[in-house]
């Protein structure tokens, strides 16, 4: 599997041949369980959202804010709850330490870069074992590895089976 940023070929030196064209990405929000109140951008999220619908649906602005912000105050509540458990360790992770939860939170986030900043492609996805072990190598270069990140997110909405 390799996950890159799309560049123009001429300044790569490329050969001139296009990669086959990518299957489509299924639309943000599936095959992605949801923790609401987790964070307070799941709120901002959800209001968001709310919004959105409400425009496309042809309401007038202030209408479709004032649906939209109508559960607003209670999630935001829930959420700082929420983030004041975290801060105080009430929250579950496995054996290696990873946290389900948090990083459910941080997925938008991280689709944003992976969608619109580096603009990733993945190719090959589809080769990792669904199940047991497997190396993923990268040829990282900077500060931050956001290689293997963008790898995990290519994992997440690319194989048949995300892991």
């Amino acid at each position: 599997m390799s996950a890159h940023v799309d560049h123009d070929t001429a300044a790569g030196g490329g050969t001139g041949q296009s990669a086959p064209p990518s299957p489509p990405r299924p639309p943000s929000g599936t095959a992605r369980r949801e923790f609401p109140g987790a964070f307070p951008i799941g709120p901002t999220v959800a209001f968001l959202r709310r919004l959105r619908k409400a425009l496309d649906s042809g309401s007038d602005l202030p209408v479709a804010l004032a649906e939209a912000g109508s559960t607003l105050p209670r999630e935001l509540r829930e959420a700082l709850d929420r983030l004041l458990q975290r801060a105080q360790g009430d929250y579950e992770e496995d054996e290696w330490g990873f946290d389900e939860e948090f990083a459910d939170a941080l997925l938008p986030f991280l689709e944003f870069l992976y969608d619109r900043w580096w603009r990733v492609e993945t190719t090959g996805a589809r080769n990792v074992p669904s199940h047991g072990r497997a190396m993923l190598v990268s040829n990282h270069a900077g500060t931050l590895p956001w290689d293997a990140t963008m790898i995990s997110v290519g994992l997440l909405r690319e194989h048949p089976l995300p892991r």
